[in-house]
C-alpha cells in the first residue's frame, strides 16, 4: 500500500469504512513517516477541539438583532437623474425596435413576390396517345415489382 496521504484526516476523523480503517492501520504498523502523521493529525484536532469558541462581540450582536424599520417608515426611493436617464434610454431602444420591426415587415410585403417563375401548365397530347393505342387489343400484363421475375411461373393457373 502506498502513504496514507489524504486518507490520515479521514481515519483521524472516523471517516473511513470498515475495510479501508483496516487497511490504514495495517499499514500504520509498517510505516514510520505516516504513523508520525497521524499522531501529528491527532494532536492538532486535540488543540483544536481544547480552544475556546469564539464569543462574538457586542456591536456584530446588535447589528444582528436590530430589526428593519416598519416598511411604511422607510424614506421614498429618490428620482436621480440616473433613473431619468435610464428610463429614456429604454424608450429609444423601445422605439428603434419598434420602427425596425415596421420596416422589415412592411419591406416583406412589397417585395413578397416569389423569385421563381411561374410554372407553365403542362396539357399532354391524350388524343394522339389515344389513336394511337386503340389498335391494342390485349390488355397489358401486370406484372407487381413486389414478385420475384425468377419465381413467376410461365405455366397458366390448373396446368402443370
Amino acid at each position: 500500500m502506498s502513504h496514507l496521504g489524504d486518507r490520515i484526516a479521514a481515519l483521524v476523523d472516523g471517516q473511513l469504512d470498515y475495510p479501508a480503517r483496516e487497511r490504514a492501520l495495517a499499514h500504520l504498523e509498517r510505516c514510520d513517516r505516516c504513523r508520525c502523521a497521524v499522531e501529528e493529525e491527532r494532536r492538532a484536532k486535540t488543540t483544536v477541539q481544547a480552544m475556546p469558541s469564539p464569543e462574538p462581540s457586542a456591536a456584530l450582536l446588535v447589528t444582528l438583532t436590530r430589526n428593519p424599520p416598519p416598511y411604511g417608515m422607510r424614506p421614498p426611493p429618490r428620482r436621480d437623474v440616473l433613473h431619468a436617464g435610464v428610463r429614456q434610454t429604454g424608450l429609444v431602444v423601445a422605439g428603434a425596435g419598434s420602427v425596425s420591426a415596421g420596416v422589415l415587415a412592411l419591406a416583406y410585403v412589397l417585395g413578397a413576390g416569389s423569385a421563381e417563375p411561374e410554372p407553365q401548365q403542362v396539357s399532354p397530347p391524350v388524343g394522339e396517345f389515344t389513336s394511337e393505342f386503340a389498335g391494342f387489343q390485349e390488355p397489358m400484363p401486370f406484372i407487381d415489382p413486389a414478385f420475384d421475375a425468377h419465381n413467376v411461373s410461365s405455366l397458366r393457373p390448373g396446368t402443370r
